[in-house]
């Protein structure tokens, strides 16, 4: 893997987080424990940020479908915000 191809948004700086694979490409950092996302990875990000013939490149977030029962059930009450915000 290309890292000087990788695209890496922080949400939360230095936490620890647990990787979810949502395709090929982008990866979402979450703190279970406080029950929101900590950032998103972006690989191969030259081949995402392309446009296509017909606007912006899609790239359908499979990996949601594979995630454990607890986390899909619950995936709704996920935030970005930083914790006491």
């Amino acid at each position: 893997m290309n890292q000087a191809n990788t695209l890496y948004v922080s949400f939360a700086p230095g936490e620890k987080a647990t990787g979810i694979e949502l395709n090929d490409h982008i990866l979402l950092r979450i703190n279970k424990r406080e029950r929101r996302a900590a950032g998103l990875t972006f690989f191969d990000y030259s081949l995402l940020a392309q446009k296509a013939e017909v606007g912006p490149r899609s790239f359908p977030l499979t990996g949601l479908a594979e995630l454990s029962d607890e986390f899909a059930r619950s995936r709704g009450r996920y935030s970005a915000t930083p914790s006491g915000k």
